[in-house]
């Protein structure tokens, strides 16, 4: 695979980024265990009730109809929640309340996300969305009914954020793996006298033995009546919908890529690419309408004011892992393409591309460019500033974090007064940081987060 493709897939990905590891260990595949010949409709409870694996609806449920893309509003949609951590009082609760300590600190991730209408799909760089334990399934009008207007931030379609605790309505579900339930089948209780999932009146548990919970998940969302935004998307794409799960998920693309090329191919060849393009376009459209007409932020965490505000405490950290300084002297000859028949190009062609020449050393050629990471960061504060709606006002003082890395020496420095006076702290753990990472990997990764190059900035327009 070119150089050039693995970058822009790197990029893609990345602009995309919901949690980064530095490196990525996804979580082992769950056992699959049956229980034999039970095809019963109703237990001895009953509040237990066993359904089939099809699309039939839950007894109950009304199809909230959604044809196509632009049929989209807040009576017919879903909230999709996927995580590894039982909710707490009823409530999803965010990274930055889940993790304070006994002085208040907490990691700075204040937003909970979500997927409309279906399950998340991965990608290299994120977490193992599908290995999770809990797929969480909420009404999208009775959710809002209960967040602050200042905390409903926005996004995409895929990655819609709020901010803060968000209570689980009535009406919502609770999905999980169970291996005693039979295969084929979906286990369905009330959660209202549960001892694990407290204080959540009014919303039901859902239990398989499938051990891909994504697929079980995607299951519940059809069958609680709601449109599966995969189904409607690879219908308006074109593709087969025998390989919808893989052309719309980054992640198996790549699996497949690097196991079956020829495969690979062969799926591909089937893509009226035009007709997807197209299709993009016309979604990206109606998306932007449905987000002006609900004044929700039309932009991805990475490029919002939050998640660039928020990530700029991880980039402090990234900057100062080698010798502690806000200094880093580039020199172009440190990079080598990954694929070694890749032509190489010249110094100031690569400047050029990943947008490491400094203003200050742009005339000259002979010297190499010094990234100073402390002024870069005070020019991105000024922008998160411009950008940050007067409604939805940011998770910290960001004055305030200008004054700590104006006036701190050293990276670290400041990360101790942004959690002693910010109550931050980062979200990567220095047991979690790959040893190898290169000071020109770093560049990049706070390129991607930060938008700090002219070329990333154009994702900010």
């Amino acid at each position: 695979m070119s150089y050039c493709f693995n970058l822009y897939m790197k990029i893609s990905s990345l602009n995309n980024i919901q949690n980064i590891k530095y490196n990525r260990v996804l979580n082992p595949s769950l056992k699959n265990n049956y229980i034999k010949n039970d095809t019963v409709s109703f237990s001895a409870n009953p509040d237990v009730k066993y359904y089939d694996c099809n699309n039939d609806l839950f007894d109950g449920c009304e199809v909230k109809p959604m044809k196509k893309f632009k049929d989209m509003n807040p009576d017919n949609l879903a909230l999709v929640h996927m995580t590894n951590y039982v909710p707490i009082d009823g409530k999803i609760i965010s990274t930055k309340n889940a993790t304070k300590d006994e002085s208040g600190a907490g990691k700075y991730r204040s937003t909970v996300h979500f997927a409309l209408n279906h399950v998340v799909h991965e990608h290299m760089y994120g977490e193992g969305w599908h290995q999770m334990k809990y797929g969480i399934i909420l009404p999208f009008n009775k959710t809002m009914d209960g967040v602050q207007n200042e905390d409903i931030l926005g996004g995409k379609w895929d990655d819609f954020y709020l901010r803060g605790n968000i209570k689980i309505p009535e009406g919502s579900y609770i999905v999980k793996y169970n291996p005693d339930i039979q295969k084929g089948k979906l286990r369905v209780s009330d959660l209202s006298t549960s001892a694990e999932f407290k204080n959540t009146e009014g919303v039901k548990l859902v239990e398989s033995s499938n051990p891909n919970l994504n697929e079980t998940v995607n299951t519940v969302i059809r069958k609680a009546g709601y449109s599966n935004l995969d189904d409607i998307i690879s219908k308006g794409m074109g593709i087969d919908s025998q390989y919808a799960h893989i052309m719309l998920d980054a992640k198996k693309q790549l699996e497949l890529f690097d196991k079956d090329v020829n495969k690979f191919a062969e799926i591909s060849s089937t893509l009226n690419h035009q007709r997807i393009l197209e299709y993009n376009k016309r979604i990206a459209k109606s998306w932007a309408n449905f987000c002006e007409k609900y004044n929700y932020t039309n932009r991805t965490h990475a490029t919002s004011p939050w998640g660039r505000s928020e990530a700029l405490i991880e980039c402090i950290k990234l900057v100062g892992l080698y010798d502690d300084s806000w200094i880093y002297n580039w020199k172009a000859e440190s990079y080598e393409p990954e694929d070694k028949d890749y032509p190489v190009l010249d110094d100031d062609k690569l400047s050029e591309l990943i947008g490491l020449i400094n203003s200050q050393n742009e005339e000259d050629e002979d010297s190499a460019a010094e990234i100073d990471y402390q002024k870069e960061f005070l020019t991105v504060i000024d922008e998160i500033k411009k950008q940050t709606p007067p409604d939805k006002p940011l998770s910290y003082d960001i004055d305030k974090m200008r004054e700590i890395i104006e006036t701190s020496s050293r990276p670290s420095v400041a990360l101790d007064r942004i959690e002693k006076e910010l109550k931050l702290k980062v979200m990567i753990d220095e047991s979690d940081c790959d040893k190898d990472l290169k000071q020109e990997d770093i560049y990049k990764m706070v390129d991607l987060l930060l938008c700090v190059s002219n070329a990333q900035k154009m994702a900010l327009e």
